[in-house]
């Protein structure tokens, strides 16, 4: 469960997206900034999508980082799924994208907390 005091002071809204609610990607459309662009220009203009969470929580991202994210999180609700399933196989039970996949929240959730503390330190 994450917890208020863990969502209070995020350096980043990924352990948000990876872990909590259903999260939803649509396309951006951006006609309306590039109206009146030439075809060069709307060419090279990012690809964007909205990415949110319980259709609460929005953020603007290219198309290619809100796939990556939903990738991520599919992966770690199937580790999940393995680990439920067999708690004593433990990490073992995991295939290597699933392995890879708790990894990199192990990773991001120690870099918050390590974030998290260098802003609340007392020198």
């Amino acid at each position: 469960m994450f917890t208020m005091n863990q969502t209070s002071h995020l350096s980043s809204p990924l352990p948000l997206v990876l872990l909590c609610g259903e999260i939803r990607v649509r396309p951006m459309y951006v006609e309306d900034a590039l109206e009146g662009a030439d075809d060069e220009t709307a060419e090279h203009y990012p690809k964007l999508a909205v990415l949110s969470v319980d259709d609460w929580l929005v953020f603007q991202c290219e198309k290619e980082v809100a796939a990556a994210v939903v990738i991520l999180r599919k992966r770690l609700e199937s580790a999940f799924l393995h680990l439920v399933k067999n708690p004593r196989a433990g990490l073992s039970s995991l295939n290597s994208a699933e392995k890879d996949a708790v990894e990199t929240l192990s990773m991001e959730l120690e870099s918050a907390h390590r974030s998290y503390g260098q802003l609340y330190s007392t020198k």
